[in-house]
């Protein structure tokens, strides 16, 4: 996933040296389905398989890539927080693959989070006492 990125990255460089501004995504993210990284606004969960992984990794993947560009600036993750029911997004397993976070995903951000800040970022001053 993070080798996917490599193009686009030089294409949203180009386009933010362009506009003379930062890049930030106002939403990203996938659902936890294999394959779903690579098929983004595909809804239909007909055949899927479930995968915390595969979620998990895109959002990893998402940070691995862009974090130390100087170009982006971040960006919102897709549905966060969403509160709908679809009973379309049951696959026959049972399980719910619509936008919320898995576990496992959960669990990556707050890894990542705990690491320590690096490139662009480490210059953050410290809060003032």
């Amino acid at each position: 996933m993070i080798a996917g990125w490599q193009p686009w990255k030089e294409k949203l460089r180009k386009f933010s040296e362009w506009l003379g501004r930062p890049l930030f995504f106002a939403e990203t993210g996938t659902r936890p389905l294999v394959g779903a990284a690579g098929i983004t606004g595909d809804f239909w969960v007909g055949a899927a398989v479930y995968s915390e992984t595969e979620q998990a990794d895109y959002y990893l993947a998402t940070l691995q890539a862009l974090a130390e560009e100087p170009w982006f600036y971040g960006t919102v993750w897709w549905k966060w927080d969403e509160h709908q029911h679809r009973p379309h997004f049951y696959l026959p397993d049972g399980h719910y693959v619509g936008c919320e976070p898995t576990p496992q995903m959960q669990q990556a951000m707050r890894d990542w989070c705990r690491r320590p800040p690096v490139g662009k970022h480490a210059l953050v001053p410290a809060a003032r006492q």
